[in-house]
């Protein structure tokens, strides 16, 4: 090999290892698809039915008559607050809260001090109640439910998910429910219980 063919043979070799090395390792990137990665969260969702808890207490009337409503339905009312008309009967309430006409039957069995006690088959047999029913709004017999009022102070929401689920819905943790795109609302996981081949968060 004379002088001038070795430079000619290296500087093809040059030319080739440097396609290799710098050319076509760009090209074949245009194929492959990236992003930057951002510091944040990884989300975990689940979808299910749910039970909101709340403490709630159904006011009777005490006798028969006409019933006359002092306070619109949705207002937040302090103690001993004239609700209700029952005849020629004023009727209070005891405890500050939220004042509804509706009710389901379950008030004095479940609540926050109960909350441990739910179960799945209380579940399945809540979804199959006659569920909410309006409060006397006529004439009222006496022990007719004619208003209630819901603690706003602390709500639970109870649910049932697979026993994996476990190692997401730690005790302590801040989880997001959602109701629809509009209604979300923070929330802690309180307690999660072993519940048969679920768990109940």
């Amino acid at each position: 090999i004379t002088t001038k063919q070795g430079i000619v043979i290296f500087v093809l070799l040059f030319i080739i290892f440097y396609a290799l090395i710098y050319v076509v390792p760009k090209v074949s990137d245009i194929f492959t698809q990236t992003y930057i990665a951002e510091y944040g969260t990884l989300d975990v969702s689940r979808e299910t039915e749910c039970i909101i808890v709340r403490n709630e207490k159904t006011y009777d009337a005490k006798s028969s008559g006409k019933v006359e409503r002092e306070t619109e339905a949705g207002e937040l009312i302090k103690a001993n607050h004239h609700v209700v008309s029952v005849g020629q009967s004023a009727m209070y309430n005891e405890e500050i809260g939220v004042v509804s006409y509706y009710y389901d039957g379950f008030e004095k069995k479940y609540s926050g001090e109960t909350i441990d006690s739910l179960n799945k088959d209380f579940f399945d047999t809540f979804k199959e109640s006659a569920g909410v029913q309006k409060a006397v709004s006529g004439n009222a017999e006496a022990g007719n439910i004619v208003f209630k009022i819901i603690d706003n102070t602390k709500w639970y929401l109870v649910c049932w998910l697979d026993a994996e689920d476990q190692e997401v819905f730690t005790e302590g943790r801040t989880v997001t429910a959602s109701f629809d795109e509009e209604n979300q609302v923070l929330m802690e996981v309180e307690r999660v219980t072993k519940q048969g081949k679920e768990i109940r968060v």
